[in-house]
């Protein structure tokens, strides 16, 4: 490694340790405890599985390719729909990779989904650091990686 990238990670190797740290509880939780999660909260043997929210944005996305309609519901003249597209364009774009016949597009939109909140640690931190210092920084985005209800919510 050169001397500048040495210097990168010696300056934010506690950031590094926290991103590290976050990335080992989404997986753990991932593997080991959201069958225990989703058995209990979703009535459904895994977090993969295209209901709920989850499948109304798919939904709503399929729709919009295949009719021309972005709805959850085609026989509602007036449209229906809840949310936002933003979500329904994430997991469209896994969609048309993928299709929805298999799934792997779960766990590819979970992947990424973690990988997004791996970002969003490493932002909360340097709006952390900017408002108050690094050290602030580090505990707010050290709060956030370890926070149960993110790790629930986040694949």
């Amino acid at each position: 490694m050169n001397r500048l990238s040495m210097e990168y990670l010696k300056k934010h190797q506690w950031l590094l340790v926290i991103l590290f740290l976050g990335l080992i509880l989404r997986v753990v939780y991932v593997i080991f405890f959201s069958q225990i999660f989703a058995k209990f909260y979703l009535g459904q043997p895994t977090i993969f599985y295209s209901g709920s929210d989850f499948g109304g944005s798919l939904t709503s996305f399929k729709n919009l390719i295949e009719h021309g309609t972005y709805s959850v519901n085609l026989h509602n003249e007036l449209g229906y729909y809840n949310r936002m597209p933003g979500y329904s364009f994430f997991i469209g774009i896994f969609y048309l990779i993928f299709g929805d016949k298999t799934a792997t597009y779960l766990h590819f939109i979970s992947s990424a989904q973690i990988f997004i909140d791996l970002i969003s640690i490493a932002l909360i931190y340097k709006i952390g650091e900017r408002l108050q210092n690094k050290l602030a920084g580090l505990i707010i985005a050290f709060l956030y990686a370890t926070h149960p209800i993110v790790m629930l919510w986040c694949p």
